[in-house]
């Protein structure tokens, strides 16, 4: 008699392995090496359409918008769960971002068609940041789910029957497949940019307008827009002379905008005391970015604000930090 035994393995990592060998009371097997590469996106498009067509009930695919990006950009990529059964429970979805900074996009569920069959689609987007140019490959994600198994009605233990209802589930992993992606370098600059994406506003504002001459001023620098806001820090405020900055910048959270546009603000407050009585100007402030989609450098500008300073004329004391309008 033939007993076949059978494993399924998932290779995590390209490259060669040996497996074996095998030992049994009868002996002993001879070792076998597999080699292991990542589907070219061609090849996982044949492969969903031949899970699809011999009845698989999950299917998973890993999209990305473009093949090239930049260093420092956010790199969208999608996983969509195709969930071809109603029955089928999405347990949890494991990327494999190795190598990336990654920060979690939106979700959502829907529903649709496809060759008169419907699937309902769970779509996860995650960012991706890489500070390395070079080709880059993005592993598959593993998406662990269950779909229901024969119901019964009693189980054994220790020879004693237990009866009731029970609903077991069979737990299964799909796996999407994965991305080769490209990063290059910035074009040169005469400056290093602030950001890059589609920025599109920045505001200046302060906490107030008329203040005495020893009073703190809270000065704040908004963002508006799409980009790489995890890595954007505080830009360097300019100041008139008459006017000092603690050192620092309280850096708010990102926020996304209300008003359906899709674009996230970001804002940093400075500290700020006036040295002399008087109307003094803020002047406006710079923003420089890079667009990856025109390839282009574009620099944003706020208005400039005129701050009343009233009280008497006299030495400010205290230990600050001046950044003089250049």
């Amino acid at each position: 008699n033939t007993l076949r035994f059978e494993h399924y393995l998932q290779g995590e990592d390209e490259g060669e392995f040996t497996l074996g060998p095998v030992s049994t009371v009868h002996g002993t097997s001879s070792p076998c090496v597999i080699r292991v590469r990542q589907r070219s996106q061609q090849e996982a498009y044949k492969d969903f359409e031949k899970d699809y067509h011999s009845g698989a009930v999950c299917q998973v695919q890993l999209s990305a918008d473009r093949k090239t990006f930049f260093v420092g950009e956010h790199i969208p990529v999608t996983v969509q769960i195709y969930c071809w059964d109603n029955d089928v429970e999405v347990e949890a979805i494991q990327p494999h971002f190795e190598g990336f900074s990654v920060q979690d996009g939106s979700s959502a569920s829907t529903e649709m068609e496809l060759h008169g069959k419907k699937a309902r689609v769970l779509t996860k987007q995650y960012f991706l940041t890489s500070l390395w140019a070079g080709k880059k490959k993005i592993k598959p994600v593993s998406v662990q789910y269950t779909v229901p198994a024969e119901d019964f009605d009693g189980f054994m233990f220790n020879n004693a029957m237990f009866f009731g209802p029970s609903k077991m589930v069979n737990r299964q992993e799909a796996q999407s497949n994965g991305l080769e992606i490209e990063l290059k370098n910035l074009p040169p600059s005469s400056r290093t940019s602030d950001g890059l994406g589609k920025f599109s506003s920045l505001v200046l504002s302060v906490d107030k307008n008329i203040v005495d001459v020893k009073s703190l001023i809270n000065v704040s620098l908004k963002v508006v827009g799409q980009g790489n806001f995890a890595q954007v820090t505080a830009p360097r405020l300019r100041l008139p002379k008459s006017v000092r900055a603690f050192p620092g910048a309280t850096e708010g959270d990102l926020v996304k905008r209300e008003d359906n546009s899709g674009n996230f603000e970001k804002k940093f407050t400075y500290v700020v005391q006036p040295l002399k009585p008087g109307n003094i100007t803020i002047p406006s402030q710079d923003f420089f970015y890079f667009d990856p989609e025109d390839q282009q450098y574009y620099t944003l500008t706020s208005r400039e604000l005129s701050i009343a300073v009233e009280g008497d004329e006299e030495e400010v004391v205290g230990a600050a930090s001046r950044t003089d309008t250049q």
